[in-house]
């Protein structure tokens, strides 16, 4: 089972919210209740190939399985959806725009041969544009 915890944005002061943990309960329960100030974004249980933490929120750049290989990479969100932690994509093709969720599997990651996190919605956001 994996450890069930949360990065805060600060929108006022624009910056992560340090030592959250000792917060407590009460003044997390309160801030996520009552203030739309904060965002929390919640650890998704996984690392990226570099070893870093992925949260909700997070910009990653991730590869496909053949036979959808993309040399370049894809960019999307981390997102819960259904149930599920997921990858969003916007799909600019053509100038149309078309989103989608790309899900993990278990233990494996379904049609994700590699991701990385290069960015979050909240310090980079035009990494998504």
């Amino acid at each position: 089972m994996r450890a069930i915890e949360f990065r805060i944005w600060d929108k006022v002061k624009e910056e992560w919210v340090e030592n959250r943990d000792t917060f407590g309960p009460h003044y997390i329960n309160s801030i996520f209740t009552c203030d739309d100030n904060y965002i929390f974004q919640q650890f998704i249980g996984r690392t990226d190939e570099k070893n870093k933490e992925v949260y909700e929120g997070d910009i990653v750049r991730y590869y496909p399985l053949p036979p959808f290989e993309v040399s370049t990479g894809i960019i999307g969100e981390i997102v819960f959806s259904q149930g599920s932690f997921a990858i969003r994509v916007t799909d600019r093709f053509r100038g149309a725009f078309k989103r989608y969720n790309v899900y993990f599997n278990g233990d494996n990651d379904g049609d994700i041969d590699y991701f990385e996190v290069i960015g979050n919605v909240c310090e980079s956001p035009e990494l998504l544009k």
